[in-house]
């Protein structure tokens, strides 16, 4: 008789614990990866800057949006979205901001919104304050820049250009990492 009961509850123990560690193992998986457009989502860059003329001593920062649609044409929120910027020059790096003296942002440099703390944009502040100030060294970010499309489906960054070396010729990308992409020549003068 004892045995009998050590068998039925050694069973349902053996099938809690496995129900059990499925759910945990389930709910690791889903982690915090931000969702992917499905298949068919499209993204096009929103008013491309094309020839953009700067002196050869100034600074500028342009702002660029993309927008990410899905197959029926409507806009995607909280999606993946990846920049890249490709071209000559890119990786010269030109100004300091920590006070080092060695510089750490290139000439041509995407700059990532969000990282200026609220409620401003960092292409709100001014180019001066962006470069001096070391607390905003992490809007400074590489290429490849991953971003998440907000509730209109649109994805922005900023990209920070220096007169001061030529970067033609330069293509600015955008990718869902689905295998659509869109990308501007830009020319710089």
């Amino acid at each position: 008789m004892m045995k009998k009961y050590i068998n039925k509850y050694t069973k349902y123990g053996f099938t809690t614990m496995l129900l059990l560690a499925t759910v945990v193992f389930g709910l690791s998986c889903v982690g915090g990866n931000p969702p992917q457009a499905p298949f068919g989502s499209t993204v096009e860059i929103i008013n491309p800057p094309g020839d953009i003329g700067i002196p050869q001593n100034a600074i500028t920062v342009q702002v660029v949006e993309a927008l990410v649609t899905d197959p029926e044409g409507e806009p995607l929120n909280d999606v993946l979205v990846e920049w890249r910027l490709f071209g000559t020059n890119v990786n010269d790096l030109l100004f300091d901001i920590d006070g080092d003296g060695v510089p750490d942002v290139g000439g041509l440099q995407i700059i990532d919104n969000e990282a200026c703390g609220e409620p401003l944009k960092c292409s709100q502040i001014e180019i001066p304050e962006l470069l001096g100030n070391p607390n905003f060294r992490d809007a400074f970010v590489d290429t490849p820049f991953p971003t998440i499309t907000n509730r209109f489906g649109v994805s922005e960054i900023s990209i920070l250009i220096s007169g001061e070396v030529g970067f033609d010729p330069t293509t600015l990308e955008v990718s869902l990492l689905n295998g659509n992409t869109d990308n501007v020549d830009i020319t710089i003068n």
